[in-house]
This record gives C-alpha cells, sequence and structure tokens, in this order.
C-alpha cells in the first residue's frame, strides 16, 4: 500500500502542477493530503484493537472489518502524500542538462 500511494501522490502533484500552471495549488493540495491522514491517523486512534483470537468461524469480511491499522502506517502514509505531491509537482522544472520536462 505504501508504494501505491507514493506512485499517487507523484502522479497526483504532477496532475496538479499541469493543470494549475502555477506552484500554489500543489502545495494546497498537499496541505489538503496531510491535513486529511493527520485526520485519519487521529480518529483510527479511537478504535479499539481486537483482543479475542479469531476463531475459524469468522469470515474474512467480517475479520477485515475488525482489522485496526497501526498508527504509525496511517501516520506515515500521511507524509509520504504530503511529499509525494510536492514531489511530483517539482517534476516538471528543469533537470540536469537543460531539458525542461513538460507535461
Amino acid at each position: 500500500m505504501i508504494v501505491v500511494g507514493i506512485i499517487a501522490a507523484l502522479v497526483g502533484g504532477l496532475t496538479c502542477k499541469a493543470i494549475a500552471r502555477s506552484n500554489k495549488p500543489p502545495r494546497v493540495l498537499a496541505g489538503i493530503v496531510l491535513a486529511l491522514g493527520i485526520l485519519m491517523t487521529v480518529l483510527a486512534m479511537g478504535k479499539p484493537a481486537p483482543t479475542d483470537p479469531r476463531g475459524p468461524e469468522v469470515s474474512n469480511i467480517d475479520a477485515m472489518n475488525k482489522a485496526v491499522t497501526p498508527t504509525w502506517v496511517n501516520l506515515t502514509n500521511a507524509f509520504i502524500g504530503f511529499l509525494g505531491v510536492m514531489v511530483g509537482a517539482g517534476m516538471g522544472k528543469e533537470h540536469a542538462g537543460g531539458a525542461k520536462i513538460t507535461p
């Protein structure tokens, strides 16, 4: 999931920069991604972890509904999304060699 998050954030930042043609909208998008990621982390922290062992009668769907993502994963995803959007938005700048990449 972390690799998918990195790719999605990079593409999102690149797309936002291509559409907006300025630096402010990608920064706003990065801020929104970070804020929502932190909000999701805080909301997930209130969910109690299951304490009883999973029995054979529990279906996979029930087990997934009761699963709790670790706090560090949620927080890491928020910062990866923020940094990915910022880096993705910077991909259209001039690189070494003087060639400008335009979307």
